[in-house]
């Protein structure tokens, strides 16, 4: 998918994270309900899309959400870095912190 069609199918708006379609296709879900939208026939990642239309190109791994939420798209919730996690298990079942 080249970018500059992206663009003109799809308004994002990195601050609130929400994505608009300019055509008038619909997926049967709803537009906000998904985490995939489909394009020509091709199933896309939201958070694929939002970081091809804030950095003008696809990232080749994956993308994470910081928050946790697979629903929130906001730029600033978007990472391509794995987040630390604050605590880890050790193998008797007992948490511990990182460091």
């Amino acid at each position: 998918m080249d970018i500059e069609e992206l663009k003109r199918l799809i308004i994002y708006d990195p601050i609130s994270g929400t994505m608009t379609r300019t055509d008038k296709v619909r997926s049967p879900n709803g537009v906000r309900k998904n985490v995939t939208i489909m394009i020509d026939y091709k199933i896309y990642q939201r958070n694929q899309i939002a970081w091809a239309l804030a950095y003008g190109c696809f990232h080749k791994g994956l993308i994470y959400h910081l928050d946790g939420d697979p629903m929130n798209f906001s730029l600033s919730n978007l990472t391509s870095t794995r987040p630390k996690r604050e605590r880890r298990r050790h193998r008797d079942g007992k948490f511990a912190k990182n460091g």
